[in-house]
């Protein structure tokens, strides 16, 4: 772990994480792997979507704007 800023600077292009499964996806091109690439992409859009509503409702309701108290459903 600690050599990976300097792997970082001494190369043009570093793919680390999920940007190494992305990347070898998209080069093989297999249905499959694209496949559950998109899937995980669907799945983080509707978390960020549910914790922006969540994080807004919330504050609805901490100011008295609205009744509906939502993390009392979490």
């Amino acid at each position: 772990m600690a050599q990976i800023p300097f792997f970082v600077t001494a190369c043009d292009y570093t793919l680390i994480g999920e940007e190494f499964f992305t990347a070898s996806a998209y080069l093989s091109k297999k249905p499959e792997l694209l496949g559950s690439i998109k899937g995980q992409d669907i799945v983080k859009l509707l978390v960020m979507v549910t914790m922006v509503l969540t994080v807004v409702l919330n504050g609805l309701f901490q100011t008295g704007w609205i009744n509906f108290d939502i993390l009392s459903y979490l």
